[in-house]
């Protein structure tokens, strides 16, 4: 994306289910140099910035009242730095956000500039809430307001006139001010039995919705940040968020922050709240490619070849120069985003296994007529003894173990470990990944144990954990099946 060099871009963040912020605001994000922000309702969004990205915090917060001449001093000093800025403002920069300021700012200092509008939370927020703010026959008018007050007062608004045309109203930062403002359209004729709905940390898995009345709104308890709305489609409740099978949860899940991508966004889309901790990291060895390739392509004393993840069908492709190594070998592959990864490479497997090692050779077993000569396994340096018992006394000791890449477990400690122990749910993929939490965690932990295939539940089993519920196939459907049923 072209902009011209020294522009500063005002983006909108969404009111905060990071994945209603526009594309091309996560493409400005990727590309960008520095970003400023303001406070997020989900900093995950800044996660899409780059490593050498700068990160400049300017939220206003009770403790920290920093002011608006402050951040534009900031945002006149990047753009004199950087290539590209991206101001990041919650919900649409031209609402309620002082984008309006902060890009005349910009044209009066010479500055370059764009604007990317954001999904606001005035009409999102209630959205996920199941309230519609126009209902036909219900409301066909919408006025949104801000409950801060502007110069001490809000002489500004005519709540006379905002009572009389009888519209939906949406109070945004207005939950300090609540009382005063319930009182004052009271006092202009709105009917204290009047509905109201107010929506906390709305968009996100946290979202709380309160169903009261305007009469009630001054005493009822609220938190910031809330939306408020007030008017009849308050009564309505549409929702498709709150009702989520897995809404207000949080699961953790123990595995390659590059595989967990596709489950933590299934588990977003059922309503909890993800997070991955990169329990394992992997890494191929020279060596033993080296080994492997001298086995596939110049021995080739095997038969078949059992590939049980992605990882094991990288090291086989990194360590050979000639696909035709492979005619005339069987290739049993476990899983289908194994088979997928093989598939990359034009290659397809002659058996897939939607459950595990051992039942794949089972099934190869019965289809092929039994014999299924020497079986080449490439394996991670820690594969299970317990799954090499049981794979050696399928074949009858005609498996060829191959460590072929290197798994390095990363433990966590500090706030990493108590994050996961307030989790509801656990989802953990192998053995090596249940390793990387002690005995004593297992002890204490009090949510659900999602256990992805038998190995993994013998030695969860092992450490002294309870509460577990088996995933039989690796599949993103039946770890997610598993996990709904468990909660």
């Amino acid at each position: 994306m072209f902009l011209g060099r020294n522009t500063v871009v005002l983006v909108g963040a969404g009111p905060g289910d990071p994945g209603l912020l526009t594309v091309r605001g996560q493409q400005l994000l990727r590309e960008a140099d520095c970003v400023v922000y303001d406070y997020l309702a989900d900093e995950s969004i800044l996660e899409l910035c780059g490593p050498e990205t700068e990160l400049i915090d300017v939220g206003k917060r009770p403790d920290r009242p920093l002011l608006q001449e402050e951040i534009n001093d900031i945002l006149v000093a990047c753009a004199s730095k950087y290539n590209l800025t991206v101001r990041l403002k919650g919900g649409d920069p031209f609402l309620f956000g002082r984008g309006g300021e902060e890009a005349d700012l910009l044209r009066a200092s010479g500055i370059a500039y764009d604007v990317v509008p954001g999904v606001t939370s005035a009409l999102a927020v209630p959205a996920y809430a199941g309230v519609p703010v126009t209902y036909r026959g219900v409301s066909n008018k919408v006025v949104i307001l801000t409950g801060h007050k502007i110069g001490g007062t809000h002489a500004d608004i005519d709540f006379d006139a905002l009572v009389a045309i009888d519209a939906t109203i949406v109070i945004l930062m207005g939950v300090a001010n609540r009382a005063f403002l319930a009182e004052r359209l009271i006092e202009a004729g709105m009917d204290p039995m009047t509905p109201v709905a107010a929506i906390r940390l709305g968009s996100r898995p946290e979202q709380k919705t309160v169903r009261t009345t305007l009469g009630a709104l001054g005493a009822t308890a609220l938190k910031s940040p809330a939306t408020i709305v007030v008017g009849k489609v308050a009564d309505l409740n549409v929702d498709f968020f709150e009702n989520r099978p897995l809404f207000g949860r949080r699961v953790a899940i123990l595995r390659a922050s590059q595989d967990s991508i596709k489950v933590a966004d299934a588990v977003t889309s059922l309503g909890a709240r993800p997070t991955i901790f990169e329990a394992i990291s992997f890494d191929f060895n020279e060596e033993a490619l080296a080994t492997l390739s001298n086995v596939v392509e110049v021995t080739r004393d095997f038969q078949t070849l059992l590939l049980t993840s992605k990882r094991a069908v990288l090291a086989l492709m990194k360590s050979i120069d000639d696909l035709r190594s492979l005619a005339g070998v069987k290739i049993l592959v476990v899983g289908r985003e194994t088979a997928r990864t093989l598939e990359g490479y034009k290659v397809k497997a002659d058996l897939v296994g939607s459950a595990g090692a051992v039942e794949v050779i089972q099934d190869a077993i019965r289809d092929f007529g039994g014999d299924l000569g020497i079986v080449l396994y490439p394996c991670s340096s820690k594969v299970s003894s317990s799954r090499l018992d049981r794979l050696n006394e399928e074949l009858s000791g005609t498996l060829r173990t191959l460590v072929s890449y290197e798994v390095t477990q990363n433990i966590p400690t500090g706030d990493d470990l108590e994050l996961i122990l307030g989790t509801d749910a656990l989802l953990v993929y192998s053995p090596s990944q249940a390793e990387v939490l002690p005995p004593s965690f297992y002890g204490s932990y009090q949510g659900v144990i999602v256990a992805v295939g038998g190995t993994t539940n013998e030695k969860l089993n092992e450490l002294g954990a309870t509460n577990v519920v088996v995933a039989s196939r690796p599949s993103d459907d039946d770890v997610l099946a598993a996990l709904v049923g468990a909660l």
